[in-house]
């Protein structure tokens, strides 16, 4: 999994947004699996999670907060391998340092978890901006 940061004009001082892309890097089709995007550290809330899966024969999924934590479903879609998925989180009462957890998980024999920590401009761990 990859993160860009991307620029809101008007936001808040303690508003940010980024881009996290997950690859199906299995042998077969992913099915059956949610996204999720949750603080492990900090006081910043996740104010929204949008994942575009109209791709992959799903739909555009989403949940909208402020929460420690959103979760969305990837309903009918089924993503072939080596493709992309790429959702949008936002979240809000970034000050200070802040870690947050983006993960995609299913319940078939490949999985996915745990692909990202950190924030929202770079891998590894780390506070948010």
């Amino acid at each position: 999994m990859s993160t860009k940061e991307v620029a809101v004009d008007g936001a808040a001082k303690d508003a940010s947004r980024f881009t996290m892309t997950a690859r199906n890097d299995s042998a077969t089709p992913l099915s059956d699996f949610t996204i999720s995007a949750s603080r492990s550290r900090g006081q910043a809330q996740v104010t929204a999670l949008t994942c575009d899966l109209t791709a992959f024969g799903g739909e555009v999924v989403s949940a909208k907060g402020p929460a420690e934590n959103l979760t969305v479903s990837g309903g009918a879609a089924k993503v072939p391998q080596g493709k992309d998925i790429a959702c949008q989180v936002d979240l809000s009462g970034v000050v200070g340092r802040n870690t947050f957890k983006a993960a995609l998980t299913t319940d078939g024999p490949d999985l996915l978890q745990r692909l990202h920590q950190g924030p929202p401009h770079q891998r590894g761990e780390g506070p948010a901006h």
